[in-house]
């Protein structure tokens, strides 16, 4: 074949070698967590968990697409419904991850519902919240207060406590409930329950818990006021902390305060340690809960799309609640009927010198 002496260098390039095919466009995600300057930290660990995820489901790709994850700024916790909405008007996406705390967490439940799309979440949250088209990867209240209940009677062997419970958090409403209902199980058991509301409230509960002379005192609220609940106990009495994961801006060091978390790096979970050195090699920190929950948040919806074979958000759903004993970092992790995860459970404290250690691990019934 003759080409034309006129023809331009690009035109003879498609003669020659015929049209590129364009590269596929990727598919989006959306990731909703706090980065704001005051809350930058606790979402940048979650962060770069997620680009290890995307890195491995990318591998394969999903649908035959690149997943890439849109992470706007989210300046304050009354933008986050407005910032998820742009996030499915105007970039498109089918399904969103959260990494934030309750409260947040619970606006954006009600967003999936209304766009009927999949939102996989680390924070746990009650039953009723998360229901019809969110998930969450994080521990259920009711499953943490079950199992430091069974701490406190078993492990520890205290049969008279205080229960102090914060109200303005739904996760530590639903924790406190399934903790008192546990413990007044054993045989002699004696709980005394106060709740409080602010500061205030809460100095008058801990004096009330200070006349009453108990041994232990499982608290249902932030860690920040961890040592005012202290001051009511002996030193060396044990606290259980229930309510939301620990906030990595808030680290618990009192090696008395027992709680329950969602990962451990610990020799007996092989995938835990061989993410915390991916992870530790690439960002030259060690991994904390956010960046766990994040990751297995992450590929947990990866596999919910993966089974579903189309990006459509009931579908997607459904292939969710179907899960079953998927191997998140810790162990197989499936979802219960009102979405909650079902997955193992491990009881920590820190010793002397700071280090996180576990002290039983909890298999979900």
């Amino acid at each position: 074949m003759r080409l034309p002496a006129s023809l331009s260098p690009c035109l003879l390039v498609f003669f020659l070698v015929g049209c590129a095919k364009a590269p596929p466009e990727p598919y989006p995600i959306g990731h909703l967590t706090a980065r704001n300057p005051v809350e930058r930290a606790l979402g940048g660990s979650a962060d770069q968990a997620l680009i290890l995820a995307v890195e491995e489901v990318n591998i394969d790709m999903l649908f035959g697409r690149p997943v890439v994850v849109l992470q706007p700024d989210v300046n304050g916790p009354d933008t986050f419904p407005s910032v998820a909405t742009r996030l499915i008007a105007v970039n498109k996406v089918n399904d969103l991850l959260a990494s934030t705390d309750a409260l947040q967490t619970e606006k954006l439940c009600r967003l999936a519902q209304q766009y009927q799309l999949p939102l996989v979440a680390t924070c746990g949250l009650p039953a009723p919240t998360l229901q019809p088209f969110a998930f969450s990867v994080g521990l259920a209240p009711a499953q943490q207060g079950t199992a430091l209940a069974q701490c406190a009677t078993g492990d520890l062997k205290q049969k008279k406590a205080a229960l102090l419970v914060d109200t303005r958090g739904l996760v530590n409403q639903a924790a406190a409930l399934a903790f008192a209902e546990e413990f007044r199980k054993a045989e002699g058991a004696k709980l005394q329950q106060w709740t409080f509301a602010d500061a205030e409230e809460l100095k008058k509960v801990v004096k009330k818990t200070r006349d009453a002379e108990v041994g232990l005192v499982a608290f249902a609220g932030a860690a920040s006021d961890l040592p005012a609940v202290r001051e009511c106990l002996d030193v060396n009495a044990p606290i259980l902390l229930l309510g939301e994961e620990e906030d990595p801006r808030v680290p618990i060091l009192d090696p008395h305060v027992y709680r329950a978390t969602a990962f451990v790096v610990d020799g007996s979970l092989p995938r835990a340690v061989e993410f915390g050195k991916k992870y530790t090699e690439r960002f030259k920190r060690a991994p904390d809960v956010p960046a766990a929950l994040a990751y297995d948040a992450a590929r947990v919806l990866f596999e919910g799309l993966r089974r579903a074979k189309v990006p459509q958000g009931t579908k997607v759903r459904d292939e969710l609640q179907a899960l079953k004993d998927f191997e998140s970092l810790t162990g197989p992790l499936s979802f219960d009927k009102e979405h909650r995860t079902k997955r193992p459970l491990f009881v920590v404290r820190r010793d002397d010198k700071g280090q996180v250690k576990l002290v039983k691990k909890v298999d979900p019934s």
